[in-house]
This record gives structure tokens, C-alpha cells and sequence, in this order.
């Protein structure tokens, strides 16, 4: 029903065009708010963080906390901020908030086993930098790279690889992304896309139609899907429900990443400090992750979520079965 529900808001006629002009009539009226995202400074447009239900969060760090528990391989969490947090003094007046970053503070609190991964601090000493899109909830490839620095000086078996020497590579200058999608913003300029790792050592394994059958064989980036409206799925080819990034030039060190889509475009760093990713998202992935673990050769585990999807996710109880 759902996937009905969206079909038919996709084909409504004129949808955008409706959707523009009411957002357009509510900007000039004053409002700043449309389908749940902001109008900010410079028109970058953030999404809208609402207070989560603590009690299903202190569930869900409950089964991390189990999880953890039952395996030798040690895990780590790294819940990731979002512009609306990192860079608040570009929200409208009168709507900043600490919601999120109380958030991320009750999760790590209550973990009981796993390592917290803190990225928000060094995502903050770097807000006025080009960090998030404007028109996209992920972070760029920028902040994605500064994000790697702060988990690769926490994780346990990374190769350390020193990013201070990476230049950027614009691959996109025509990028809109689902927040501008759903705002009706549509005046709002376009996004690039770049790039810091050229990806030649990375074998990429993309479990697209199920696990049961065979991957497709890729580089971490897909071309064809900047001619695509979802050009963030340039970055390891868009959803999958297993992943596998084979390093072979690296000695063997294993991770295990069950993840959301932000993971996609830091996993070319990732793919520098690992031989071998595996990269797993729950809302797809319906096997047995003990049994994965039990069946792959796994060093550690990361669990790394944005908090909104975080706090959202409902899969996560498929960590213990």
C-alpha cells in the first residue's frame, strides 16, 4: 500500500508544478517551512528533525547493547548530525534546536559495550565549510572525508591513510537532491558532486536483486547515474541490500557496515583502510546477520546511521536474529 501511495502521489498530474506553487505562495507570505524542509541561508534547505520517542531509541541501543554482547568482534556506533544540527545559524529564525544533538547524547549514554564514534565535534569545527548539500539531506563528499578522519583514528583494525593530500574531482554540477525533491524550492541552484578517491583499487560486489543471486561487478561510482534524477546513487550504484569492497593492494583487515545511505559516499574512503567492506542495509537485507558474521571473516563491526534515520529505522532489531 505504501509503494502504491507513492506511485500515485508521483503520478498526480502537475504534482511538481503544484507543489512549487505552494511553496512559492508560502515563501512570499513569510513561512519557511515546506513538506517538512527549511528555506536557510543562501537557499541550502534542511530537513526537519521532530523529538524522537526516547523510549523506542533506549530500545534500540538495548539491542545494539545485545548485540555487541554476543559476538567477539568488537563494534562501534557512529550516529551522524545533519546540517539542520551542524549548521543551525543557517536555519530561519526562531527554529533552531537542540533536539538532535540531545538525541545522539541519550543514544551513546546508554550504551552499554560498544564504542561511541563521536564525529559532531569535528562536523562543528567545520560548519561554515561546504560539508552538507543544499539541496540534499547526505553530506558531500567533503564532509564525508572529514568524517573518515575522525573513524579511522577510532577504529580498531583500519589501515590509516592520510587524506590531508586529497584535491577534489567535480564529476556533477547539475545535482538536486530529495529535499529539494519534496520542498517545492525549485528556484533554489543545483548542487556538484565531487570526488577524492579515484577508486582503481576497489572491486565493488552490489547484491542488487537479493543475496540468493549473482552481485553485479562495479567500481565504487556509477556513471550512468548522473544522467539519472538520483545522482547521489552515483556513489556505489544506489541501494543494495549487501555490498562487498574488495582492496586487494591492503593487508587483509575486515569491517562490517550496517548502514544508510550516508555510507555511500564515504565507503570510497573506507575502501583505503579496509581489504575487504561489507556494507548492509537492514530496511533491504532480510538474512541472518549472526549468521553472516559467523560466515565471513569479519574484524569488526560499525554501525553508522544519520540520527533522523536513526531515530526512524525500524529494522534494527534484525541485529539479533
Amino acid at each position: 500500500m505504501e509503494k502504491a501511495d507513492n506511485y500515485i502521489a508521483d503520478h498526480f498530474p502537475f504534482r511538481d508544478t503544484w507543489i512549487t506553487v505552494k511553496a512559492a505562495c508560502e515563501y512570499a507570505a513569510g513561512k519557511r517551512l515546506s513538506n517538512g524542509i527549511y528555506y536557510g541561508e543562501n537557499g541550502q534547505l534542511f530537513p526537519q528533525f521532530n523529538v524522537p520517542d526516547y523510549s523506542k531509541l533506549e530500545q534500540k541501543i538495548d539491542w545494539i547493547n545485545s548485540f555487541s554482547s554476543s559476538l567477539s568482534s568488537p563494534v562501534s556506533i557512529c550516529l551522524i548530525p545533519s546540517a539542520s544540527d551542524i549548521q543551525k545559524d543557517r536555519l530561519p529564525l526562531y527554529t533552531s534546536s537542540t533536539a538532535e544533538e540531545d538525541a545522539i547524547r541519550f543514544c551513546y549514554d546508554k550504551l552499554n559495550g560498544p564504542q561511541s564514534i563521536d564525529i559532531r565535534s569535528l562536523l562543528l569545527e567545520h560548519q561554515s565549510e561546504n560539508i552538507y548539500y543544499r539541496t540534499d539531506h547526505h553530506w558531500t563528499s567533503y564532509g564525508a572525508k572529514i568524517a573518515f578522519d575522525t573513524l579511522q583514528d577510532n577504529l580498531y583494525s583500519a589501515k590509516k591513510y592520510d587524506t590531508s593530500s586529497l584535491s577534489a574531482t567535480t564529476v556533477c554540477d547539475d545535482f538536486y537532491g530529495t529535499s529539494y525533491s519534496s520542498s517545492g524550492y525549485t528556484w533554489v541552484a543545483p548542487d556538484t558532486i565531487d570526488t577524492y578517491i579515484n577508486g582503481n583499487d576497489a572491486i565493488v560486489e552490489s547484491f542488487r536483486s537479493g543475496v540468493q543471486n549473482e552481485p553485479v561487478i562495479s567500481g565504487l561510482y556509477d556513471e550512468s547515474m548522473l544522467q539519472e534524477k538520483d545522482k547521489y546513487s552515483y556513489f556505489l550504484g544506489g541501494i543494495s541490500p549487501l555490498i562487498h569492497i574488495q582492496n586487494s593492494n591492503l593487508a587483509p583487515s575486515s569491517l562490517l557496515l550496517i548502514r544508510d545511505s550516508y555510507s555511500d559516499s564515504i565507503a570510497p574512503f573506507l575502501s583505503q583502510a579496509y581489504s575487504d567492506i561489507y556494507l548492509i542495509d537492514l530496511r533491504y537485507y532480510k538474512e541472518s546477520i549472526q549468521q553472516f558474521i559467523q560466515t565471513h571473516p569479519i574484524d569488526e563491526i560499525l554501525i553508522m546511521y544519520s540520527m533522523k534515520n536513526f531515530a526512524e529505522d525500524n529494522n534494527l532489531g534484525l541485529l539479533l536474529g
